[in-house]
């Protein structure tokens, strides 16, 4: 690679309206390769690399894995899959997800920060919860560069906000409209001063390239009383200076944020199936009811009648709690 800079971008909510307005402010000659994750469905048309495709004058490229890392290049995460950066070349995993997500935005930033450090830029745009938040500390610790868009700027705020909490200081937190000019600055500026990489990234890289065992796993932290949203396995806490995270043996990761909004999920499917359960007894005990009254069973019918009522009530607050306004 020579001694060239990398960017890695990470966008959730918002990013497919910001990332154009932000390459299109990256010259043609940038010494610079840019790496992009940004939060998407596994499903549906894919349109992304041609929407930021026409807003770049770099090439935008979906990578394959063991794809050469060559400067001048937009490099896109592809969909359902996490990309790393490894030496001079380009990982590209179906991992477990990560904050729920995949392609997820700290596996890219740890992996630049690991393989690259001082020559690495990171950079947060709009999304909800806290993806990359991990990442950009990582970036930080290994004397990158950090960037993060203007909470006020963002059309949602809550990935700039937690990053300039987590990441502190962060070198710039500016809007997209000056942050082109700000990435080709430092990437112009000469290299920053290479650090000892922090173990517990180099754990959490191996981790994110299947080198990791389940004994490296469980160094991470100290087993909680938690099961993984993702599973049901068990989970194991670390934290990193305000941040809170929990990983699981098979190596789905969460920011207590994004387990909250995890079990939050679960909670809800489980009261779906709940209510129906509830509804589908409720019909039989009607049926059960008028079958006893046929019979000229009216003490058993009361019976299934009483019951009946009891269920109805039941599922009449599972709905209410369903379908109870979002907070906020």
């Amino acid at each position: 690679m020579g001694d060239h800079k990398i960017i890695v971008i990470g966008a959730s909510l918002g990013g497919v309206e910001t990332l154009p307005k932000l390459l299109a402010q990256l010259p043609a000659d940038l010494e610079a390769s840019v790496f992009v994750v940004q939060h998407m469905a596994p499903e549906g048309p894919g349109m992304l690399p041609a929407i930021i495709g026409k807003a770049s004058a770099l090439p935008v490229i979906v990578p394959e894995h063991n794809e050469p890392i060559e400067k001048g290049r937009v490099y896109l995460a592809p969909r359902d899959r996490h990309m790393l950066v490894q030496q001079d070349r380009i990982g590209v995993v179906h991992g477990p997800k990560e904050n729920r997500s995949r392609p997820a935005i700290d596996p890219l930033l740890r992996s630049a920060a690991t393989y690259f450090g001082p020559r690495v830029i990171g950079v947060i745009l709009t999304g909800a919860l806290d993806d990359g938040s991990s990442g950009l500390r990582a970036i930080k610790r290994c004397n990158g560069k950090t960037v993060v868009q203007e909470p006020d700027d963002a059309v949602c705020n809550e990935m700039p906000l937690n990053a300039l909490m987590v990441a502190e200081p962060v070198d710039y937190q500016v809007a997209v409209a000056e942050m082109g000019r700000i990435l080709t600055r430092l990437v112009d500026e000469p290299v920053g001063q290479y650090v000892p990489i922090p173990k517990d990234i180099e754990l959490e890289v191996k981790m994110a390239e299947k080198a990791a065992t389940i004994e490296d796993e469980q160094k991470t932290g100290t087993l909680v009383p938690i099961a993984c949203p993702d599973c049901g396995g068990a989970l194991w806490q670390h934290d990193e200076g305000k941040l809170q995270r929990f990983r699981c043996h098979v190596g789905h990761s969460f920011t207590a944020l994004s387990l909250l909004a995890g079990q939050n999920e679960e909670l809800e499917r489980s009261l779906w199936m709940t209510l129906r359960a509830l509804e589908e007894r409720a019909n039989l005990l009607k049926r059960m009811t008028k079958s006893a009254l046929d019979g000229g069973h009216e003490m058993v019918a009361r019976w299934y009648e009483d019951q009946s009522a009891d269920v109805e009530d039941s599922a009449t607050k599972i709905r209410t709690v369903l379908n109870r306004p979002a907070s906020g």
